[in-house]
């Protein structure tokens, strides 16, 4: 008789912070194709350089249209595995490399602290998050779970209309001397990302939370 070993199952999915790690990772690969799209609009010709400063982008590839394609590539698979692949076993350790290759060809500056949140956060996807247990269960655990989707879509919110102003107004490729929108587009868009790293404790209590829910038989 033939004996085989079961893999010990994974914990479950961390569903909000899943839902979160989906979304960071869409606006930075979307946001690098939009890079790669203005590079591909400067055509076949050099760099002139490693920095990019009319895109805000850094690239090893000196040449406007081939960095440009690779950016859209990229990025293209860096929201396809964030959406759909990221929770595996190795599925942050691949998005790392496609962001950091993304990076390497162009795909925005700016884009490196939403890298690390990404990939941070993507290792706790399945994580049993066992230091926020008793915070949890306090007052104020319940009161941060039940705040999330509130925070969620506050912090986009306000990420998002600073991105627009910079995709539509002051979009990348167009050398503009820098002024008060320059300011209000980058404040919006620093508020963005510290409130939606304010997110993330409300994230993992929701989910400690659903988790208890899940787990108390009926």
């Amino acid at each position: 008789m033939k004996i085989t070993e079961s893999r010990p199952a994974r914990d479950p999915k961390n569903r909000s912070t899943a839902l979160f790690v989906a979304i960071l990772g869409t606006v930075i690969g979307v946001s690098g194709a939009i890079h790669g799209v203005h590079s591909i609009l400067k055509g076949n010709t050099p760099t002139g350089g490693m920095l990019l400063p009319s895109i805000g982008a850094f690239t090893i590839v000196q040449n406007y249209l081939l960095t440009g394609i690779l950016a859209v590539g990229l990025g293209t698979a860096v929201v396809v595995w964030t959406i759909g692949f990221i929770d595996r076993n190795y599925g942050p350790a691949v998005f790392v490399a496609l962001s950091v290759a993304l990076f390497l060809v162009g795909g925005g500056i700016a884009e490196v602290a939403f890298i690390l949140l990404t990939a941070l956060l993507s290792t706790r996807i399945h994580h049993p998050l066992w230091s926020w247990q008793r915070a949890a269960q306090s007052p104020f655990g319940l009161a941060l779970s039940r705040l999330w989707p509130y925070a969620i879509t506050l912090a986009f919110s306000v990420f998002l209309i600073g991105y627009s102003i910079w995709l539509l107004v002051l979009p990348p490729g167009e050398v503009r001397q820098i002024g008060a929108l320059h300011y209000v587009t980058w404040g919006l868009l620093g508020i963005g990302f510290l409130l939606l790293v304010l997110v993330v404790p409300c994230g993992f209590m929701r989910d400690i939370q659903q988790r208890s829910k899940r787990d108390t038989p009926n």
